[in-house]
């Protein structure tokens, strides 16, 4: 008997963007490695076997976050999502048109984002010492960019150029070129803003004045940002643990009724990344507040704090939309690399487009 499934389409409601962030499975996390891999494709699973041993983990973490949140979206089973891709790698949702999603990810930390307003784009960069500052400078900023670009804005990390290299790798993403666009051609205004819109000067082939580009706090060490063309003002920002099946919230009401829907950690408290103001809510005293469960730290001896200085993501109790089903939000620690990998990622080179961590895996 041929089993016959009918889809239920969810979320996200006009309005909205959600942002699923998973970490990298650490060494020694077999069993997350395990839940990954149970929910890749035989292509996907194929294409793992090609790479290096370095980056197949997050090959492995960023793909099953991709295919299980789609499928909670598209209301089917991990393994009937199937995907189309377009000209130039970007990631389409067959039978489910109106679906749109967007995968980045970087050292430690994938991100999956889902709209039905309109294509997304999504990018995370981790921050890291550069060799050559000036020269990324070229293929990051536009020329107009590049003459107001004070020569003292930068400190050792150079955090300024990479929010300007993850703003505008959204929006090329969202527009389907991604690693094959040209950076230099889009033009934003991050400033020094973490909440609200960031304005889009210039993109290719489309009016600058439609999209709807925002950061997204996922911590201190990464830069990541999050486009949407026509639609997507408020952005939902949730963690997921490595190989897990989502249950998408649903909720009722206008864009933007609830606030403080899933704040971002951010410095001394955590910060709201909802484009309506939320205000500031006290970190999580630990495991037993705040109704979330801290996942086990890393297994590396150097492991950094837990994902931000406030101590994680915490949903506040009075945000819970009635009736719907609460998403699975988790702290969960950084990861830091081990010694046998550290030094095994590329690092962004300069004469050409800056290079990705496996750029066919990005899209």
């Amino acid at each position: 008997m041929t089993r016959t499934t009918t889809a239920r389409r969810l979320g996200p409601p006009a309005g909205e963007v959600h942002v699923w962030a998973v970490r990298e499975p650490g060494p020694g996390n077999e069993k997350a490695l395990w839940r990954c891999l149970s929910l890749l494709s035989r292509e996907e699973l194929r294409r793992r076997r090609t790479m290096v041993p370095s980056q197949r983990a997050l090959y492995a973490s960023a793909h099953a976050a991709l295919r299980s949140v789609t499928a909670a979206y598209a209301g089917r089973h991990p393994s009937e999502v199937a995907f189309v891709r377009g000209r130039l790698g970007k990631p389409h949702v067959a039978g489910d048109p109106g679906l749109r999603v967007s995968l980045a990810h970087t050292e430690g930390v994938s991100l999956v984002a889902v709209s039905r307003d309109g294509p997304v784009g999504v990018d995370v960069e981790r921050i890291r010492p550069l060799r050559d500052p000036a020269g990324l400078r070229r293929q990051v900023l536009s020329d107009e960019e590049a003459e107001r670009w004070p020569a003292d804005r930068e400190g050792p990390l150079n955090s300024g150029l990479f929010t300007h290299w993850a703003c505008k790798e959204a929006v090329l993403k969202a527009l389907g070129s991604g690693l094959a666009g040209d950076l230099t051609s889009v033009r934003v205004d991050p400033g020094a803003r973490r909440e609200g819109p960031v304005r889009v000067h210039a993109a290719p082939g489309s009016a600058a004045r439609g999209w709807n580009l925002r950061l997204v706090d996922v911590g201190s060490e990464f830069r990541a940002a999050v486009a949407v063309a026509g639609g997507g003002g408020t952005v939902r920002l949730f963690a997921l643990e490595p190989g897990e099946r989502p249950r998408p919230p649903v909720r009722s009401g206008p864009p933007g009724a609830d606030a403080r829907s899933l704040p971002a950690p951010s410095g001394a408290g955590v910060r709201s990344v909802s484009g309506v103001s939320g205000g500031n809510v006290p970190p999580p005293s630990g495991p037993s507040g705040g109704g979330t469960r801290s996942l086990p730290a890393s297994s590396d001896a150097d492991a950094r704090p837990p994902y931000g200085s406030s101590g994680g993501i915490v949903r506040p109790a009075s945000a819970a939309p009635t009736g719907a089903p609460e998403p699975v939000v988790r702290a969960w620690p950084s990861r830091s690399a081990s010694p046998s990998e550290s030094g095994s990622r590329p690092r962004p080179a300069t004469g050409s487009h800056p290079t990705k961590e496996t750029p066919s895996c990005r899209s």
